[in-house]
């Protein structure tokens, strides 16, 4: 058997993921905009076109590129009428919806925070050594990766081997364990950083877990070294290493993301409480004044 599954059902997959991609969009654009209204920013129009145009723009471009690539050298590529069908569906479908999304997640009231945020920068003390951005990343994905690592590279010969998969349930517990591994490496390394009296911890919480796309490339490359042994014309070559770049730039976003709404949850939390505990301190003493007073 080749593959995963026969050309009609692979064609009928691929046209749900489409889809779901693009009822998704409402999802997109509600977390963008509460998300951004939280944070006070200006401008949500802008931040929503950016949702809306700035992956699958990338993704797009990649794609009808190599489809070029495709019909210049004679091989198999899309038909144009397919390539249109797709832009209808971008900019038909998926951007009003993720519109949509923003418009409704931005007249919901603002996500608020336990504490104001101080107008001054407080000084950041001298930081240990593997607290550094390098060495999260390194420590941050390499748990991440090996968990994923024998689906990914199954899953990598199916597509560019044509080798059968179907443990498609094993797979998505895979990717659930990937998604709550990086989720927790995440939390772990904010509360490392707040520790450290580092508040900067936004960026490094996104960084350090969506580097596992870096990773995957990486992979990518063991994939194409061991199995191809450089057996491939130039154009594949150019083709297998410009989709693989893609997936890890979506990885590493979709896991960037991931790290960065679990530390935001994490200080929500942990700031809740201690606002929480501030305020029964603050009854306490207030009830102990009032019995001393009578």
């Amino acid at each position: 058997k080749r593959g995963s599954a026969p050309p009609p059902l692979r064609r009928y997959y691929f046209s749900c993921v489409l889809l779901i991609y693009a009822f998704m969009g409402f999802t997109a654009g509600y977390t963008t905009s509460r998300l951004f209204k939280s944070f006070k920013g200006r401008g949500w129009k802008k931040s929503t076109i950016l949702t809306a145009v700035s992956f699958p723009g990338v993704v797009f471009l990649v794609f009808v590129v190599f489809n070029s690539l495709a019909m210049v050298n004679g091989s198999f590529a899309v038909p144009v009428f397919v390539v249109f069908q797709l832009l209808v569906l971008w900019f038909g479908i998926t951007t009003p919806i993720i519109f949509w999304g923003a418009y409704v997640g931005f007249k919901r009231p603002r996500i608020e925070f336990p504490f104001s945020v101080n107008s001054t920068p407080r000084e950041i003390p001298c930081q240990p050594w593997y607290m550094g951005l390098i060495p999260t990343m390194i420590v941050g994905c390499f748990i991440p990766l090996m968990i994923w690592y024998h689906e990914l590279f199954r899953i990598m010969s199916s597509l560019w081997l044509h080798q059968y998969y179907g443990t498609f349930g094993i797979f998505f517990f895979a990717f659930l364990m990937l998604v709550f591994t990086c989720a927790e490496i995440a939390v772990v390394f904010t509360y490392c950083h707040l520790l450290q009296e580092d508040h900067r911890w936004w960026w490094q919480s996104f960084i350090s877990v969506g580097s596992t796309g870096i990773y995957v490339l990486g992979v990518s490359l063991l994939f194409y070294v061991t199995e191809f042994r450089g057996n491939s014309s130039i154009s594949a070559c150019v083709l297998y290493f410009g989709f693989m770049t893609l997936a890890s730039f979506a990885i590493f976003l979709m896991m960037g993301s991931v790290g960065l709404l679990s530390s935001l949850w994490f200080n929500w939390t942990i700031y809740s409480f201690l606002e929480r505990e501030m305020g029964n301190h603050h009854t306490d003493d207030l009830s102990t004044v009032t019995l001393l007073d009578g």
